[in-house]
């Protein structure tokens, strides 16, 4: 197993309703560092921007199939995760 350097990228995909009413869609997306490949996404929706992303990365980080590290052992930075993956997803994303 090897440790993948990976970040979370935000996309607007809709936005609709009246202005005082808006739903917001956005993709939240786990690339590789490294290539710039997306390993996976997921999209949701919320009435603001902020919950929308929330649920998105919500969503992406409970569907991975990809091996959580540790957090406690990871210097802190808000956008960067690190996940335990196998040399053929490596091979697949890298």
């Amino acid at each position: 197993m090897k440790l993948l350097k990976l970040k979370l990228i935000y996309e607007t995909i809709s936005e609709s309703g009246q202005c005082h009413n808006k739903i917001f869609e956005i993709k939240c997306s786990l690339i590789n560092e490294k290539s710039n490949a997306t390993i996976e996404s997921a999209t949701a929706t919320g009435t603001s921007l902020h919950r929308a992303k929330n649920s998105a990365a919500d969503l992406l980080l409970k569907q991975t199939k990809l091996e959580k590290q540790d957090p406690s052992n990871l210097k802190k930075n808000s956008n960067q995760f690190f996940f335990l993956v196998n040399d053929n997803v490596i091979d697949k994303f890298s």
